[in-house]
């Protein structure tokens, strides 16, 4: 269906998502995004294990004390989409 190509593609022009993984378990521990008129959305993911290696903090810059505090996927991601969901432009 090139209706739903088309769609797709408006969006991902749209917003501009980053994610950073931990290393072993590759687990999101952050996400970033900024859409065209720059509002910004981000957030810390607290990993599962609660493991962030030296090579991904010197990667990233995210240390474990950083993630100790953070959410976890499921309340990032239900805010990222609350956060995407109040663009009166993303329904238009």
């Amino acid at each position: 269906d090139d209706t739903a190509s088309v769609v797709v593609l408006m969006y991902m022009a749209k917003y501009f998502i980053d994610f950073e993984a931990s290393q072993f378990k590759q687990e999101i521990i952050s996400v970033g995004c900024i859409n065209e008129r720059g509002d910004e959305f981000q957030s810390l993911v607290q990993p599962s294990d609660k493991k962030i290696t030296s090579f991904i903090t010197s990667l990233t810059g995210i240390t474990k004390d950083m993630i100790e505090n953070a959410n976890t996927a499921d309340v990032v991601f239900a805010d990222f989409w609350d956060w995407i969901s109040e663009d009166d432009e993303f329904w238009n």
